[in-house]
């Protein structure tokens, strides 16, 4: 209901794991934001998977359709359960297929 408007911008997580730079470049023009290229380098290490796991102290934090999700002694990055988000989809999307291709797949979508 809300994707085009001009305050939502949506990134999905399999992009930004296969290629990040380009959502970085998007979420930074989408919130104003001018990065010299030292910075974009910064944001993309920070980003990944490596350094939020070496660091589960800093990604403790609840989930907001699903607070008890993440929020062990691991933190979230190591969890990747799945099952967790297909009951979240199915609630949260329920008969837009659409949005439930773009949530499962990423990419685009009109």
């Amino acid at each position: 209901k809300v994707r085009h408007d001009p305050n939502v911008l949506l990134l999905h997580y399999s992009d930004m794991t296969a290629n990040p730079r380009p959502g970085i470049v998007k979420l930074a023009a989408f919130v104003g934001v001018d990065l010299t290229p030292t910075e974009m380098d910064d944001v993309e290490r920070k980003c990944s998977k490596e350094y939020m796991s070496a660091r589960p102290e800093f990604f403790r934090y609840l989930q907001p359709l699903n607070p008890t999700f993440g929020n062990g002694e691991e933190g979230w990055v190591n969890l990747g359960a799945m099952e967790v988000w297909a009951q979240t989809e199915r609630e949260y999307f329920q008969d837009q297929d659409d949005l439930v291709e773009w949530a499962r797949a990423g990419g685009t979508f009109s």
